[in-house]
């Protein structure tokens, strides 16, 4: 046969590819391998044709059969049937062969031997991914499939090293939080960008590309110059990429994590109103919409993912979110599960599921669920926060603090985490830390919104820190102070009757009575049931009652008795109510008052991470991470150790346990959903009472000693 005429086949033969007519491609292809012999570049279209049409048994054979795999890209073609057809070992055995190419000899586009002119005539991969990055790709994509996500993290780094461009191994890292933030930093640093991309405006793009995807989780952007480039001062050559999906996700997610869920929730509408199924849009999109508590809209975009993408993991997570939301914990777990089966390395469903426990209170069975998860997202904190939360709500401080600290390790400017340290450390009755603490979380939103003139726009999840800081400054006699941060808390969510309660405290312990009693009815206006609210009140009335006159100035006509009633009959006001020494220490003494009354300093996460979380709780977990994240971390206990549930059994696995927890998903808005879900760090304070114990209301009783009413109970 004559070699124009092959050569007119072939060229038949990749138009019928390229047109997905894959019959024809599959008949003509096997002709011309007949007639050239079994040529290396005919061999290698009719394996591509028997791989697009899922044959993938026929392919090995027929490049077995010419004992090709000595080629690098046939090779690695065989590798990749094998690995489709789930036969690791075979797939590593090919990858990893003698004959394989050096990654020198593929970036410089060279192969091993070849018949019938292969490297003329096949695309060598060099061209858009090098063959040794393929190769990279393929071993972390079958390490990750024997869950072993060590060697996974290792080869996606190496085939970004050997290709800057490699999207798949940047997006895995991300999206599946292999990486902390320091060390995704240390990547992106790393990457030969200037070697592969000769001009100045390519390298541009390469970085702001990356960078969206580098910052993905956090909530302190790591480089501010870089986040500025980025998204909001693009350089003039790439203002085009303004309106550009990918980058209004990317600025929606820095929204999310920042509890703007509003302004978010317009972008992530905005881009899925171009693509209604933007892959990297919906995390954070299902993620908003548990946030905003919006179950109709969430219902309608499950049931659209479901019907369309059966296969995805995501369409099931939207399930679960949804029965979540509403309340339905058990049909979430089942659907959370579904979507943990069809994709095993997708984190934020493991947060969802652990916060569907949570919200029931089983505290074992939420920590087995978040250790899974912590296990699957090595490089995000948010799992190894929701553990430390459970051990917090269980009164187990020592292994609570020990999660906070692995997870402030791996996020050191992240406000949740800080936060929960300085509960943890209220709660061991170690103020001076915990002000340290609440400080520096104070000290990260300043930055986040104050210095970008965003102070008017703080978000209410952030009440909790300011009435929680306010709370330890109290202990510490910094009743100024103390009153001052919860004014700023009741400018934040002027409806929480705890941070009035708290005031009214701070004005009593100052002898401002009046003051108080004002912001005790304000409290009780919002809140009826609250204990400690009217038990402070009375005390402050009958006070009052006892040490004021009631006409204080009266003069009497002549047409009075003029000694009906005398000034000598009331006697003069006592000092003014507790005058405080600056160097007090708190909590010194007991009175019936320290019986009666008992406040809670209450701090939850309703971040998903990450939603979860916690998202749960992006901010999640709440102010959690969404499910961020999308909510991406070391665990300082044994991670090897159960906890109430075999983590080998299913997601739906039986376990029971103790505990209770309120919190929605955070999620790892990336699905990076932290999620996640829900559930992202968030605080929130209340105010109890031990209702036992019996109140002296003796109007001579004193309350020099009323600070030491607020005793110190575990976080809700």
């Amino acid at each position: 046969m004559e070699s124009e005429d092959i050569a007119k086949l072939r060229i038949s033969i990749r138009n019928y590819i390229e047109r997905h007519h894959f019959e024809a491609a599959e008949f003509w292809g096997d002709k011309v391998v007949s007639v050239t012999g079994g040529a290396a570049t005919d061999v290698y279209w009719l394996a591509q044709t028997l791989l697009h049409t899922r044959q993938y048994h026929r392919a090995c054979l027929l490049i077995n059969k010419y004992n090709l795999t000595s080629n690098g890209s046939l090779c690695y073609l065989a590798a990749l049937c094998h690995f489709k057809m789930r036969e690791h070992e075979r797939a590593l055995d090919l990858l990893e062969s003698s004959a394989w190419p050096s990654a020198g000899d593929a970036s410089n586009g060279k192969t091993s031997s070849n018949a019938g002119g292969f490297t003329n005539q096949v695309p060598e991969l060099d061209d858009i991914i090098s063959l040794e990055c393929s190769r990279q790709v393929l071993r972390a994509q079958i390490y990750e499939s024997i869950d072993n996500s060590n060697l996974a993290t290792e080869c996606y780094q190496a085939a970004l090293k050997a290709d800057p461009l490699c999207y798949d191994a940047l997006k895995a890292l991300t999206d599946h939080h292999m990486l902390t933030i320091k060390e995704k930093k240390e990547l992106h640093d790393s990457l030969p960008i200037s070697v592969h991309c000769k001009t100045e405006a390519l390298r541009d793009l390469v970085h702001v590309s990356y960078d969206t995807k580098i910052s993905k989780g956090s909530v302190v952007v790591l480089d501010s110059d870089s986040c500025d480039m980025q998204i909001d001062n693009l350089p003039a050559h790439l203002s085009c990429l303004s309106d550009n999906l990918d980058v209004l996700a990317a600025q929606a997610e820095r929204f999310y994590y920042k509890c703007h869920f509003v302004p978010c929730f317009q972008l992530t509408k905005r881009v899925l109103e171009e693509d209604p199924y933007h892959t990297d849009c919906l995390p954070i999109h299902i993620a908003c919409l548990i946030e905003l508590q919006q179950p109709n809209t969430l219902f309608l975009l499950a049931h659209k993912l479901v019907d369309l993408y059966p296969e995805l993991a995501l369409s099931w997570f939207a399930v679960g979110c949804y029965y979540y939301l509403i309340g339905k914990n058990e049909p979430a777990r089942r659907y959370l599960s579904k979507a943990a089966s069809i994709n095993k390395v997708f984190g934020p469903a493991w947060i969802a599921f652990a916060h569907s426990f949570a919200a029931e209170k089983e505290h074992d069975q939420a920590s087995a669920a978040y250790f899974k998860a912590a296990n699957l997202m090595k490089g995000s904190h948010l799992p190894l926060l929701y553990i430390g939360m459970e051990y917090n709500l269980s009164n187990n401080n020592k292994f609570a603090q020990n999660f906070f600290e692995k997870a402030i390790e791996m996020a050191p400017d992240d406000p949740f985490v800080l936060h929960e340290l300085g509960v943890v450390n209220f709660n061991n009755q170690q103020y001076e830390a915990a002000e340290g603490y609440f400080m520096q979380a104070m000290d990260v939103i300043q930055n986040l919104y104050v210095e970008a003139n965003d102070y008017y726009n703080i978000p209410a999840k952030w009440t909790a820190l300011y009435n929680n800081l306010a709370h330890t400054l109290r202990k510490l006699g910094k009743i100024q102070l103390a009153l001052q941060y919860h004014s700023q808390a009741v400018m934040l969510s002027p409806s929480e009757a705890i941070c009035h309660t708290g005031m009214a405290l701070c004005h009593a312990l100052l002898g401002e009575h009046e003051a108080a009693v004002d912001a005790l009815h304000v409290s009780l206006s919002l809140q009826r049931d609250q204990t400690v609210a009217t038990t402070l009140l009375t005390l402050l009335m009958e006070r009052m009652a006892a040490t004021q006159t009631v006409f204080p100035e009266v003069s009497f006509t002549e047409d009075l008795a003029p000694n009906l009633l005398s000034h000598e009959a009331f006697p003069p006001p006592s000092p003014p109510l507790l005058p405080q020494p600056a160097d007090m220490e708190c909590g010194t003494e007991t009175t019936e008052v320290d019986q009666a009354c008992n406040i809670t300093t209450q701090i939850g996460v309703n971040l998903a991470m990450p939603i979860s979380a916690d998202l749960s709780m992006p901010i999640g977990a709440d102010n959690s991470p969404p499910i961020a994240a999308d909510l991406a971390m070391p665990i300082s206990a044994d991670m090897s150790m159960p906890v109430g549930a075999d983590l080998s059994m299913p997601i739906d696995a039986e376990v029971s346990l103790l505990g209770d927890a309120e919190r929605s998903p955070q999620m790892d808005a990336d699905g990076s959903l932290q999620m996640d879900a829900n559930r992202s760090p968030q605080m929130d304070g209340n105010l109890q009472m031990d209702s036992n114990l019996t109140v002296q209301t003796d109007p001579e009783q004193s309350l020099h000693s009323l600070e030491d009413m607020v005793m110190d109970d575990d976080s809700d």
